[in-house]
């Protein structure tokens, strides 16, 4: 070590030791919630079965995951007990009063926001959108809040296309109406990408 830098470590100690060391903080105070209820789905569309079928297909992907989701069936016990059966009622009654009556730490919200099927030969066209978000019942407080849209569509140019469109489009639904599952690979893609946003907002939170 030279005579410079002999000369100029006791200063840099004295510099350093007067500076106010940062204390390292968490990007948030609280945890995320652990236990949370999927309550049922506030329905802005046409459809009476989309809002049961997201909401199952969403309780069925968190099975197993990081957050202990509870039994939809003990949620909607709980909450016909207070009068609530259904999403759109949800307003009526605070956060902190959800949570205290279904005992858990975090309330997953849900919209159904778009679920429709159009098919006029030429063209035809499925859409699912849906807005899921998560409430702290103690505070109101909104700590996660996501929107996820699917559509497929299908073009024809000619006669025989529009015809297969329309047979195609019109057994499909039949089916899928029949399996009271309709749209179900659009809404499971919501749903998965919904999920995987979550999961990544809970990995950084």
């Amino acid at each position: 070590m030279n005579k410079t830098y002999r000369l100029l470590l006791p200063l840099l100690a004295i510099y350093m030791s007067g500076c106010p060391s940062e204390e390292v903080r968490p990007r948030h105070t609280r945890p995320f919630p652990t236990t949370a209820a999927l309550l049922p789905m506030d329905n802005n569309s046409n459809n009476l079965l989309g809002p049961v079928l997201l909401r199952k297909l969403l309780e069925d992907l968190m099975a197993g995951s990081s957050i202990d989701v509870q039994d939809t069936k003990e949620t909607d016990r709980i909450l016909r007990k207070a009068g609530i059966t259904d999403g759109g009622q949800l307003r009526s009654i605070t956060p902190e009063k959800l949570g205290k009556l279904l005992g858990v730490e975090g309330l997953i919200y849900g919209e159904l926001l778009d679920f429709s099927y159009t098919n006029i030969g030429v063209m035809s066209k499925r859409s699912v959108k849906a807005r899921l978000f998560i409430v702290e019942p103690d505070t109101g407080d909104k700590l996660w809040d996501s929107t996820k849209q699917e559509v497929s569509s299908k073009t024809a140019f000619n006669a025989d296309a529009i015809k297969e469109n329309l047979a195609v489009g019109l057994g499909t639904k039949l089916i899928e109406t029949a399996m009271q599952s309709p749209l179900r690979p659009e809404t499971e893609t919501v749903a998965r990408d919904l999920l995987g946003d979550l999961a990544r907002t809970k990995r950084n939170w």
